[in-house]
Parts: structure tokens; sequence; C-alpha cells
């Protein structure tokens, strides 16, 4: 869905770089059992990226017209 969202020009690869390489990397790396220190400041990141990205940005409103 990334790709798709930067192909469309919703995202820039600036944007979807951090989701894809650091974000999905402590997700998978806590899908299975290992010593990932993975901890409260790591979740914020997450869903502060997520919410920038797509929750707030206008590109997705869906309220206004371009």
């Amino acid at each position: 869905m990334i790709y798709i969202c930067e192909g469309l020009g919703l995202f820039d690869s600036n944007e979807s770089e951090p989701i894809i390489k650091i974000d999905f990397m402590y997700r998978n790396q806590c899908a299975h059992p290992n010593n990932t220190p993975f901890e409260d400041a790591h979740v914020v990141v997450f869903f502060t990226d997520i919410n920038k990205m797509v929750l707030t940005n206008p590109k997705f409103d869906l309220t206004t017209s371009t």
C-alpha cells in the first residue's frame, strides 16, 4: 500500500522510506521471539508517523475537491 501511495504521488520517497525501513523493521523483529528492544517510544514514533503521513495528510482529505 505504501508503494502504491508513493506511485500515486501521495507520499514521496522521503516520507515512505522511514515507514518501510524503520517502522516495519521493528514490526517484523517484534513478530518473532527475540531480544529486540521495542519500547513505548518506538510505538509513539510509529503512530506519529502514520498520523502525520496518512490521518492528517491533506492529500488524503476526501472532503475537499482538488
